[in-house]
């Protein structure tokens, strides 16, 4: 029941994998419907927990079924990609086809495909070198389960690294829209899915987006020309405003101009249990010194601290010698 506009096709795009880019020898005028999908081909959780393998596989695993949360969403889309990928029937196997197959489901710097030595060695005293060994280690956690309760629904050839691989998919190619209601006056609704051969469109700067999505209760969603695009330009559109560590955990790239929320100090070991427990207290037990953009800043936690030298520094006067960046120093040197 979908469609895709003839002038559009997915193509390799240096540097991105593959994405969608205007074939025809005329271009594409705005406004142009260049894909559109119904909702009855959109895997969201209600789409695919109308598959009976997915629900015994969630019941298998004893999740809630009156959990409505992204966890559940995240466990049905993950299972439903793994079943409809071996599955020479599915109806959307001409998209599934399509979707690269390596460990980062085309994206080779998602940090989710990256080996614990790589990780190591890129995020060091990063945040992200910690969430990414969380998050591998629930999903080794969550497909033991599954395969242990659900093994039955599973494909034979199905092993931890198409798990992996299913988490690639929904980390780089889901999204949630907003959805128009069919009526004035009506209240707007929320979808979280993937959107088949809308997900190839990669993401553009400002000034190289040309295309955004739509979606209406009644008639699915649709990738709309937002001004005229020119043959052989590539089809791109926004991934929304996020950091500079979301984009690299959740996408495996960092555009130019995200802006960076957080900064590692590279302090040494701390020289005695004291410091060490205010390192933890400050910044996280286990958790490098990551000093955050957010409001407040360091100030709002270290007063929040006992120990008067640090309240000394968090309360010193704003004067020209003692401003925010010398009492961050400062704070630095203490710890």
């Amino acid at each position: 029941g979908g469609s895709v506009a003839p002038e559009v096709a997915i193509v390799a795009c240096p540097g991105a994998g593959y994405g969608l880019a205007c074939v025809g020898p005329a271009g594409i005028v705005a406004g142009k419907v260049l894909v559109q999908v119904p909702w009855s081909l959109v895997p969201t959780q209600e789409i695919t927990e109308r598959d009976q393998r997915v629900r015994r596989c969630l019941e298998a695993c004893a999740v809630d079924g009156g959990d409505r949360g992204p966890s559940r969403s995240s466990l049905a889309l993950r299972t439903w990609l793994v079943l409809h990928v071996f599955d020479p029937a599915s109806k959307w196997r001409p998209w599934l086809r399509q979707l690269p197959q390596d460990l980062g489901a085309g994206s080779p710097c998602l940090p989710l495909a990256l080996d614990d030595s790589v990780c190591d060695v890129v995020f060091k005293g990063t945040s992200l070198a910690g969430d990414v060994r969380r998050q591998r280690a629930q999903l080794a956690d969550s497909w033991k389960e599954i395969r242990r309760n659900a093994g039955k629904d599973l494909p034979v050839s199905a092993d931890l690294s198409v798990w992996l691989w299913a988490q690639a998919v929904i980390s780089t190619r889901s999204s949630t829209v907003e959805v128009a209601p069919d009526v004035a006056g009506g209240k707007p609704s929320l979808a979280y899915g993937i959107l088949p051969f809308v997900d190839f469109a990669n993401h553009g700067h400002e000034d190289e987006v040309n295309a955004h999505i739509v979606a209406q209760r009644s008639s699915g969603v649709a990738l709309i020309a937002t001004r005229p695009i020119a043959p052989g330009e590539e089809v791109r559109i926004s991934y929304g405003d996020h950091s500079a560590e979301q984009f690299l955990y959740a996408f495996g790239f960092v555009p130019a101009d995200a802006p960076a929320s957080e900064l590692v100090a590279p302090l040494p070991p701390p020289r005695t249990e004291e410091l060490a427990a205010l390192r933890a207290k400050l910044f996280g037990p286990g958790r490098p010194a990551i000093l955050r953009d957010e409001p407040g800043g360091f100030r709002t936690l270290v007063s929040a601290l006992e120990t008067p030298a640090l309240v000394a520094i968090a309360s010193a006067p704003d004067v020209v010698v003692m401003e925010e960046v010398a009492k961050l120093q400062a704070l630095l040197r203490f710890l």
